[in-house]
């Protein structure tokens, strides 16, 4: 029998994913007291998955301190995915800025402002303590995305005249402007695309902004259930577009052809299309 306490924990956090019952926050938090990647890793995953059962419910807050944890042990990996259990540190920091923009939705909830002050000072202590390879993952993984929101942008604006967090978020507002400038090329044809979804008889057809870090926005519309088509394009056709050399009314007629869509391997319901000069090529012939 072993003695061992992180292979107990283990043992607890999987038992528990596999048979789910009430969890109280005393047995979460000795799960979490562990700094053993495989244990928080499947502890954060049993807590996502199975929510409902944590008695009392986790506040914003508390569920912030466990990402903080998975993100903070995670950034050991530099990137590596260390095994079944324990997150890399770019899938720590998708769960960690994913709370951060939730945090900001929740606007002006005073526990929602308290999470954004953490998160800032949990960003700024493990970037300015970091190495190259953990720095590039917090801006890479977290800052960049977190900045596609332009107001929690400006809640780092002090970061730009600091010696040692300007180069961060000089990359990241560099990374969201971009994704801004791409949305707006896209635009029209999203616009287009969804005006001859409505002019086919598509029923409750709806633009969806993208999630972030994703940049393709969505066309959703009903049928017997829901359908979506994101769109995206690649870099040679949105300097056409700047260039005035792609034609927008084609490239939504390309856009709103079922045979350009690729079908999603996670969805039956869900498609892509690519805007791309070469599949523009293709489909002349």
């Amino acid at each position: 029998m072993t003695s061992d306490p992180d292979v107990l924990r283990i043992i607890e956090v999987l038992d528990f994913r596999a048979n789910p019952e009430r969890l109280k926050k005393k047995r979460l938090r000795n799960w979490f007291e562990s700094s053993e990647p495989n244990v928080i890793g499947a502890a954060l995953e049993a807590v996502l998955r199975h929510w409902d059962f944590i008695e009392p419910a986790l506040t914003r807050r508390e569920l912030g301190e466990l990402l903080k944890k998975n993100f903070e042990v995670s950034l050991r990996s530099r990137g590596e995915k260390l095994s079944d259990y324990a997150y890399n540190c770019h899938e720590a920091a998708k769960e960690f800025y994913g709370w951060v923009i939730a945090s900001h939705s929740a606007l002006p909830d005073g526990e929602a402002e308290e999470c954004l002050s953490a998160a800032k000072e949990f960003l700024e202590q493990k970037y300015r303590a970091g190495d190259e390879g953990q720095r590039n993952c917090i801006i890479a993984g977290a800052l960049e995305h977190i900045f596609e929101v332009e107001e929690l942008r400006e809640v780092f604006d002090d970061w730009k005249d600091d010696p040692e967090l300007s180069y961060a978020y000089a990359k990241a507002e560099e990374w969201s402007l971009w994704v801004a400038a791409r949305m707006r090329t896209v635009q029209p044809v999203v616009v287009r695309t969804a005006d001859t979804f409505r002019t086919r008889g598509y029923n409750d057809v709806v633009i969806k902004r993208p999630t972030v870090g994703t940049i393709m926005p969505v066309i959703a519309w009903r049928s017997e259930e829901e359908n979506e088509l994101a769109i995206s394009c690649d870099e040679a056709w949105a300097d056409a577009v700047e260039s005035n050399a792609i034609d927008i009314k084609r490239a939504a007629d390309f856009a709103a052809d079922p045979e350009n869509w690729v079908h999603s391997q996670y969805a039956p319901t869900h498609f892509t299309v690519e805007l791309s000069t070469q599949a523009f090529l293709r489909s002349r012939h």
